[in-house]
C-alpha cells in the first residue's frame, strides 16, 4: 500500500508540476509576443519616418510603401526580441514573488529547476526561432528590401517625371503630369516637337509608363491629340489608346551587395573583386553574428534567473538583486555588441569571440544550477 500511495503521490505531483509549467510558459510566451510587438512597432515607425521621402518625392503608393517598409521587420524583431524576453521574464517572476505564488510552489516541493523550467522552454523556443530568422528570414527580406529601394532610386520613370510640373524630357519634348502613383500618371499634357513636320500636343486622362525595347514609353488612354503640320495647318482627333515614345533607354546599373543579403555560407566564402580584406571581414563577421546572436536569449535568460533566485522567494532583498541583474544585462548587451565591432577589425582572433560566449554561458549555467536541490518550504512567521 505504501508503494501504491507513493506512486499515486508521484503521479499527482507530476501533473501538478506540468500544469504549473504550462501556466507560466503560456504567460511568458504571451508577454514576450506583446512586448516584442510594441517595441518592434515603435522601431518600425521610426524607420517609416525616415523612408517617407519615397512617398513624397517618388510618388510611391501607400500599399507599396507598406510592403517596402514591412521588409525591415525581421531585422527589427531580431534586435528587440532578446530585450523583450529579458524584460517580461523579470516582470513576470517578480510578480509571482510579490503574489507569493512562489511560496506556494516551493511549499509543495517544487525545485529550482521546476520553477525555471518554463523559462528554459521559452528560451529554447525563442533561440530556435531566432536562428530561423537570422539564417533565413532576415537575408531574404534584406534582398527584397535592397532591390525595392534600388528600383525606386534608379527607376528612370521616377527620375524623369515630376508631379504638377512641366518637365523637359529632352529637346522639343515636354510633359506635364498632375499626379502619379507608381507608374500610373493622371491628367497628362505632352508637347512633342521632335518632328518639325508633325508637331503634337497630346492630352489624356490617364497614362502608364512602360519600359519597352525602344525605350521608355507612355501608354495613354482616353484623350485628344492636336497636330500641327509644317504648313501651319491644325488637325484634331480623339483616341482611346495612344502611345508616345520618350526616347529614353534605361541604363543597366549594378549595385553593391550588402552582407545582410547573403546567406551564411555565402558570407563565409565571399571575395571582393579588388581583394579588399576589410570589406571581406565585414561579410565574415556578419556570418559569425548570425551564429552567435541567437544565444543572447540563453545569456539573458540565465542572468534573469540568477537575479530572481538570488533573493528570497518571499521577496526579501529582491529589489537589490533585480537591480544588479538589470545592470548586468545592460553591461552584457553592450559587451556583446561591442565584441562584434571589435572582432570585425581583428577577424583573425574570431575564435576568441566563440570562447567568450562559451565561458559566459558556462559560468551562468553553473552559477544557476550550482544548488539544484529542492527549495525548502518557507514558513511564515507567526505574529
Amino acid at each position: 500500500m505504501d508503494k501504491i500511495n507513493q506512486i499515486r503521490l508521484w503521479i499527482q505531483k507530476f501533473f501538478e508540476m506540468k500544469i504549473l509549467t504550462s501556466y507560466v510558459l503560456k504567460q511568458l510566451l504571451l508577454g514576450v509576443f506583446v512586448v516584442t510587438t510594441v517595441l518592434a512597432a515603435i522601431a518600425w515607425l521610426t524607420q517609416i519616418l525616415k523612408l517617407l521621402k519615397y512617398v513624397l518625392e517618388r510618388g510611391l503608393s501607400f500599399s507599396s510603401f507598406m510592403v517596402f517598409t514591412s521588409l525591415l521587420l525581421p531585422q527589427i524583431i531580431n534586435l528587440v526580441l532578446p530585450i523583450a524576453f529579458f524584460a517580461i521574464l523579470i516582470f513576470m517572476y517578480n510578480k509571482l514573488i510579490q503574489d507569493r505564488e512562489f511560496v506556494v510552489m516551493t511549499a509543495s516541493g517544487a525545485s529550482r529547476y521546476t520553477l525555471a523550467k518554463p523559462v528554459l522552454i521559452c528560451m529554447t523556443i525563442l533561440t530556435i526561432f531566432s536562428y530561423f530568422s537570422t539564417l533565413y528570414l532576415e537575408p531574404v527580406s534584406a534582398v527584397k528590401f535592397k532591390n525595392f529601394q534600388w528600383n525606386i532610386r534608379n527607376d528612370l520613370s521616377n527620375l524623369v517625371i515630376q508631379e504638377d510640373k512641366f518637365t523637359q524630357i529632352q529637346e522639343n519634348l515636354t510633359i506635364y503630369v498632375e499626379r502619379s502613383s507608381d507608374n500610373a500618371l493622371y491628367n497628362i499634357i505632352i508637347f512633342d516637337n521632335r518632328n518639325k513636320k508633325h508637331q503634337l500636343a497630346v492630352f489624356a486622362r490617364k497614362g502608364m509608363l512602360v519600359q519597352t525595347n525602344n525605350g521608355l514609353t507612355i501608354a495613354l488612354t482616353m484623350g485628344s491629340i492636336q497636330e500641327k503640320s509644317q504648313e501651319g495647318k491644325y488637325t484634331f482627333g480623339y483616341f482611346e489608346e495612344y502611345s508616345v515614345n520618350l526616347g529614353l533607354m534605361e541604363q543597366q546599373l549594378s549595385r553593391k551587395v550588402n552582407p545582410k543579403e547573403l546567406g551564411l555560407i555565402e558570407n563565409f566564402t565571399h571575395k571582393e573583386a579588388d581583394g579588399n580584406k576589410k570589406k571581406e571581414a565585414s561579410f565574415r563577421i556578419e556570418a559569425h553574428k548570425r551564429l552567435l546572436s541567437p544565444l543572447f536569449h540563453v545569456i539573458f535568460a540565465f542572468i534573469a534567473l540568477i537575479g530572481i533566485f538570488a533573493s528570497s522567494l518571499t521577496g526579501r532583498g529582491k529589489n537589490k538583486t533585480l537591480l544588479i541583474a538589470v545592470s548586468v544585462f545592460v553591461a552584457m548587451e553592450a559587451l556583446l555588441i561591442f565584441s562584434f565591432n571589435f572582432f570585425e577589425t581583428n577577424i583573425r582572433y574570431i575564435w576568441a569571440l566563440y570562447l567568450m560566449y562559451f565561458v559566459i554561458i558556462s559560468i551562468l549555467v553553473f552559477t544557476f544550477f550550482f544548488d539544484n536541490s529542492k527549495a525548502k518550504p518557507i514558513k511564515e512567521k507567526k505574529k
